[in-house]
């Protein structure tokens, strides 16, 4: 297991390639599919003037598709999967935040559906979506309905067909203004988590023990300043990592928290970024199943122009890894990077990218090496026959010790071919793998009542 880590941690980032086709890009969000037999697939949409724009790649970065897929019309925020490998996007369009998902790996979307219950359009910005570990998904957002900037949410348990009431997330404060919402669930706990900035405490840390319903009192990331903003939140079952920008007058210096939990206990700050540094837009977290956390960095070294670096902890947020610059040009600024990270613990990121050979969103990952062979296999589900009154019946002969999982990747039922009895199955979605759960041939079967 050391040598594995090891081999990540030093891995070098991949020459970087336009995700955006030339098209000058800009608002970048990724995220990463389910493992899909050896491949997983990475998603990342994008701002094209007036349109929110999609890409996908099945080669861990290394080709996208030959054309941006328009997802809405509207300005782009950020974009999500859940269990299933449905994938989402918040935007705004029409004067209100909106969601549209795709249950077919991209390749067709839904009409947008309301997420806000104003009446009337309101400013709104800042909003990220993340989904629990029952499916379920989250969204935050800031709006002005009450005249000024609050932090507001709203759950769906459709896949979001459709959304809650909403909640005002910081109602326990009389803040004057909150900016940079981001959300995250805490696995095995389904904690609902989210770090925002406030004009009179800084950056804060809200958390919900009940899907949402309700929200403890703000958590001050840094006491002796007022002066701090776009936090960021992560989480596995036992840490809650937050990290932030704190200006202190001759410098902005990226400042990491961990929460341990349980009981809660507060780590201190730890710097992420050094004081040789001036840090932006304090980096975007993503963890991976290993433990590790990673953050994307956009810092320059005082000389005036921004680059896009990578840093990781092993440790929860006590301590940093030296900084990696990712961007192979440095021509131009690389702006508000975004960041995801797979099981194994590589890294993936995309920003704005100003080069002179062409401004847009670029791409690299730490998941390469010269030589490899990636996988050039489509990576999408096809769906097996329609389950009818509790009968699967399969379009084609299965090999021996094949079974039907579910999504969390439990056996359910040993598969042959023609019919199955699947009549005693809890309604969700399975997948047949082998006896072993890698994913083959994949197909995806839904089961309802």
């Amino acid at each position: 297991m050391l040598t594995s880590l090891l081999s990540v941690a030093v891995a070098m980032f991949s020459p970087n390639v336009s995700v955006d086709h030339g098209r000058s890009c800009g608002s970048p969000s990724i995220t990463l599919g389910p493992r899909c037999g050896e491949c997983q697939p990475v998603y990342v949409i994008m701002q094209d003037t007036e349109k929110v724009v999609f890409q996908k790649s099945t080669d861990a970065g290394r080709t996208w598709l030959p054309e941006n897929r328009v997802v809405c019309q509207g300005v782009a925020s950020e974009v999500t999967t859940d269990r299933n490998g449905y994938i989402y996007v918040v935007c705004y369009e029409s004067d209100h935040l909106c969601c549209v998902y795709s249950t077919d790996a991209g390749a067709t979307w839904s009409s947008p559906v309301k997420v806000d219950d104003n009446d009337t359009a309101v400013s709104i910005h800042c909003s990220s979506v993340a989904a629990d570990t029952d499916g379920r998904l989250f969204c935050v957002w800031v709006d002005c309905r009450t005249g000024e900037s609050h932090i507001w949410s709203s759950a769906s348990t459709d896949h979001g067909a459709t959304w809650s009431s909403n909640v005002r997330v910081d109602g326990g404060e009389a803040s004057s203004g909150c900016f940079r919402t981001d959300v995250f669930v805490q696995p095995g706990t389904n904690q609902y988590l989210v770090a925002s900035q406030n004009d009179a405490l800084g950056t804060c840390l809200y958390r919900s023990q009940d899907a949402g319903q309700t929200f403890e009192p703000a958590f001050r990331l840094e006491t002796s300043s007022a002066h701090t903003s776009d936090a960021h939140v992560v989480a596995d079952r036992t840490h809650v990592i937050c990290d932030y920008s704190d200006d202190d007058a001759d410098n902005i210096l990226t400042k990491a928290r961990t929460l341990y939990t349980p009981p809660d206990t507060w780590g201190p700050c730890k710097l992420v970024t050094g004081p040789s540094y001036n840090s932006y837009y304090s980096g975007p977290l993503a963890i991976s199943a290993d433990g590790r956390v990673h953050a994307a960095l956009m810092m320059n070294c005082r000389d005036g122009r921004y680059d896009t670096y990578y840093s990781y902890s092993t440790d929860h947020g006590a301590t940093w890894s030296p900084h990696e610059r990712v961007n192979d040009d440095t021509t131009g600024d690389e702006w508000y990077p975004a960041i995801a990270a797979d099981s194994a613990g590589h890294a993936y990121l995309v920003w704005e990218d100003g080069r002179q050979s062409g401004p847009g969103i670029w791409f690299s990952t730490n998941n390469w090496t010269p030589n490899a062979k990636h996988p050039a296999v489509p990576c999408s589900f096809q769906p097996l026959a329609s389950v009818v009154r509790g009968v699967l019946l399969l379009p084609q002969p299965v090999p021996a010790e094949f079974y039907l999982f579910s999504s969390a990747g439990r056996k359910a039922l040993e598969l042959r071919s023609g019919a199955n009895d699947v009549s005693r199955l809890s309604p969700g979605v399975y997948f047949v793998r082998d006896a072993r759960g890698r994913t083959q041939d994949v197909y995806k079967v839904a089961i309802t009542r």
